[in-house]
């Protein structure tokens, strides 16, 4: 081993790095070439580029006023052929009338077709009329939506048996009705359009489907309206399963979702003027009424923002993007201070970080958090941190408990108690 050592010893001491050295000229000519790629590359950040739809062949449910004219918009000025479908063919035509006539991209196109996305014949009705003037869809908008009726959420504070009353009223056709819309729709309408979507891929591209959802469906609060709230929930999870199955080789198209939250349409509003479009009062402490930190609700330019770069992005998948002025994420608001640390105590706690139900009038005095403490109960000490545990558990399995001393064992009789628990003692150690 040592005669190892002296070998190594005794090479030479590594040749020094060897440097090349460029003619003047084609270091010049570099310089210059690398100037010209650095301005072409800069090209492609353009807003131009990155949201350009121009081309594009669209479908949006639900296009006739609302969100989903808004996103037929900002397809349409941006050059995107936008077919707009709903179960009011007069809606349809008004708002291709109205907007279709005066795009800021001479390609674009507001195009109705009346359809019910609630109806399977319908919706293959709605693909047929497309697929005569299309050979491929990039988007479809997934947009109609529904909510029917609002619930007294605030009979719990009065007693249980007038809430059961409040909830038990609400009727079953409603619930369906929502669901139907809501989510069901998605899924029959996105299954129709696949082959068209599909037919959109190319390099670089790919189909889309965009679901538009709620922030309803994230928001801890009932709102007033479980049916929409428990639709909107179902919409978000059908929107990561549709992303799963539809990203495999053989379909290629991307599925992400808009949660929004307050807009100017019909559902929030109840009307629209002769434009199709819903507008809304906005007085100053509007934020702090509706626990909106932005102040405001959605304009029309924060929905087209959104859809154009969910369309855009070829890197996007499965994704539900909230636009709702801070309301998901705000701070709740105060709570009455903790009492000490008994049994009712720590549930009070752990339910405490719950938002508020909008606009519940609580009174000062009482909390729905005041739960009354039990004087039997004893404080409860900290639970340890899980690797903490995982760490004691595991010294206890694998450390072995020390011997006891050896002593000699005490001579008795045969068949003796005595002799009886030697032999068992013995026994055990050598097990």
């Amino acid at each position: 081993m040592f005669s190892i050592f002296r070998s190594a010893l005794k090479q030479p001491a590594a040749a020094a790095p060897c440097i090349i050295k460029y003619p003047r000229t084609l270091s010049t000519s570099i310089t210059r070439l690398s100037a010209v790629d650095m301005s072409s590359a800069n090209a492609k950040f353009g807003s131009s580029r990155l949201y350009d739809v121009e081309g594009w062949v669209c479908v949006v449910t639900g296009g006739g006023t609302g969100i989903g004219l808004m996103i037929a918009q900002a397809f349409a000025n941006n050059g995107a052929r936008v077919y707009i479908t709903g179960r009011r063919p007069e809606v349809l035509e008004q708002a291709a009338k109205t907007w279709g006539k005066s795009l800021l991209n001479p390609r674009g196109q507001i195009i109705p077709v009346p359809a019910d996305v609630t109806d399977k014949k319908s919706i293959e009705h709605l693909v047929n009329e497309v697929s005569k003037n299309e050979k491929h869809v990039d988007v479809l908008v997934n947009n109609a939506g529904v909510s029917l009726g609002t619930s007294t959420v605030e009979k719990g504070d009065e007693s249980a048996q007038a809430l059961k009353e409040q909830l038990w009223n609400e009727e079953l056709s409603d619930w369906e009705t929502v669901y139907r819309t809501n989510v069901i729709s998605y899924f029959f309408t996105t299954a129709a359009f696949l082959p068209l979507l599909s037919a959109a891929a190319r390099e670089g591209h790919t189909g889309s489907v965009i679901n538009v959802s709620s922030m309803s469906g994230i928001t801890r609060t009932s709102q007033h309206h479980f049916k929409y709230n428990v639709s909107k929930a179902a919409t978000i999870h059908l929107n990561t399963l549709l992303a799963q199955e539809l990203r495999r080789p053989g379909v290629k198209v991307r599925v992400n979702s808009i949660a929004p939250g307050i807009f100017p349409s019909e559902m929030t509003v109840g009307e629209s003027d002769d434009k199709n479009k819903s507008h809304m009062e906005v007085p100053p402490d509007y934020g702090e009424k509706k626990g909106i930190p932005a102040g405001r609700p959605g304009r029309d330019e924060d929905m087209a923002q959104t859809a154009l770069y969910i369309a855009s992005n070829e890197y996007l998948y499965g994704q539900t993007i909230t636009i709702d002025g801070a309301y998901s994420p705000r701070a709740p608001r105060k709570k009455p201070p903790s009492p000490a640390p008994t049994h009712a105590g720590r549930r009070r706690r752990l339910s405490s970080s719950d938002d508020e139900t909008d606009d519940v009038k609580t009174p000062k005095d009482l909390s729905p958090l005041d739960v009354p403490a039990q004087k039997s109960a004893r404080p409860i000490s900290p639970l340890p941190h899980r690797n903490a545990l995982k760490v004691n558990l595991t010294s206890a399995i694998n450390v072995r408990p020390a011997t006891p001393e050896k002593k000699d064992p005490v001579k008795a009789p045969k068949g003796s108690p005595a002799s009886v628990r030697t032999t068992a003692t013995k026994a055990s150690k050598d097990w």
